[in-house]
C-alpha cells in the first residue's frame, strides 16, 4: 500500500482533491452535493468545455450527444477525485501530507481578495507607521579589524597610529571591509552589533580610537561623519507606502481566513501528564 501512496498519480489526485475543497470554501454558493455518488456538472463548466471545442469554429453548434462525449473526462476525472479521497489516499504518507499542506496554505494566503487601496487610507498608514520608513543614520568611518583572539596586534596597531595617524597599518583581515561610506546604521548593527555601533557614535570624529570588541573580533576604528535619520516625504516614497501597506493588509485578511477557518473544527489536545510523585 505504501508503494501506491508514492506514486506521482496519487500525489496529482490528492492535491485536485485539495484544489475542490478550497474552491469550495472560497465559492459557498455553487452547490455541492452531499450524496458522494452524486455528480452534478455545473453550467459554468459545461460553456467552458463548448468553448474550448469550438474555438476555431465559434459558430458551431453541438448537441447534447457531443457535449455529453466532451464532458467524459470532467466526469471521469471527478469520479477519479471522489473515489481517491473514498480510499483515502491523501493518508498515510507524510510527503503527500506536505504537499497538501504547502498547496493549502498556497491557495489560502494567495486567493484573499482585498479592494484596492484609496489615497486617505494609504496617507493613514503612512502617518501611523513613520517609523517604518524611516530612513537611518549613515555613517562613515574606518576599522582595522584583529580576530577575537589577538587583542595585543589590536593594541599595537592603535598604539603605533597614536604615534602616526597616517601610519600604514595592515588589518588582520579584511573580510568585513576596511572603509564605509555613509553606510546605513541598521547594517553596521546587523554586522557588528548594537553596542560597537553605539559606541562607535559615542566617539570623537577624525581620530583613531582604543580598540573596541564585537562578536566579530576587535577594532580599531576612526569615525569620519554621522548623518541623522530621516523621514522621507510620502510623495518620494509613495510607492514602497503602497508595497507594505497592500503586505499589512494581505497579512491581516489571510490572518481572518485561518480563524474563519479553524472555526469549523473542534481540536482537543492531550497535554502530557505531570509525573507523579509517590510520597515515600
Amino acid at each position: 500500500m505504501s508503494k501506491i501512496f508514492r506514486e506521482p498519480l496519487v500525489h496529482f489526485i490528492a492535491l485536485g482533491v485539495l484544489a475542490f475543497a478550497v474552491f469550495q470554501w472560497r465559492h459557498p454558493a455553487v452547490e455541492v452535493e452531499s450524496d458522494t455518488r452524486s455528480i452534478h456538472i455545473g453550467s459554468a463548466t459545461v460553456q467552458s468545455v463548448v468553448a474550448n471545442a469550438t474555438m476555431n469554429d465559434p459558430a458551431a453548434t453541438l448537441t447534447e450527444a457531443e457535449i455529453s462525449a466532451l464532458l467524459q473526462p470532467v466526469i471521469d476525472d471527478e469520479i477519479l477525485l471522489r473515489e481517491a479521497l473514498r480510499l483515502q489516499m491523501d493518508a498515510g504518507d507524510e510527503e503527500v501530507r506536505k504537499r497538501l499542506i504547502a498547496k493549502m496554505r498556497f491557495l489560502l494566503e494567495d486567493t484573499v481578495e482585498s479592494p484596492a487601496p484609496d489615497e486617505r487610507d494609504i496617507r493613514n498608514f503612512y502617518e501611523a507607521n513613520r517609523n517604518r520608513f524611516l530612513r537611518p543614520a549613515q555613517i562613515s568611518f574606518e576599522q582595522i579589524f584583529f580576530e577575537p583572539d589577538n587583542v595585543t596586534g589590536a593594541q599595537q596597531a592603535f598604539n603605533l597610529l597614536q604615534e602616526d595617524p597616517a601610519a600604514d597599518v595592515v588589518a588582520e583581515s579584511d573580510t568585513f571591509g576596511r572603509k564605509f561610506e555613509r553606510a546605513d546604521e541598521d547594517r553596521l548593527i546587523v554586522l557588528f552589533g548594537a553596542a560597537f555601533v553605539q559606541d562607535l557614535l559615542a566617539g570623537p570624529r577624525d581620530e583613531w580610537r582604543e580598540p573596541v570588541r564585537s562578536a566579530l573580533g576587535w577594532h580599531v576604528t576612526r569615525l569620519f561623519e554621522v548623518s541623522p535619520a530621516t523621514m522621507p516625504a510620502f510623495e518620494d516614497i509613495r510607492s514602497v507606502v503602497i508595497d507594505s501597506y497592500v503586505a499589512e493588509r494581505r497579512k491581516r485578511d489571510n490572518e481572518e481566513a485561518y480563524r474563519r477557518l479553524r472555526e469549523r473544527y473542534r481540536v482537543t489536545i492531550e497535554y502530557p501528564q505531570a509525573p507523579q510523585v509517590t510520597p515515600e
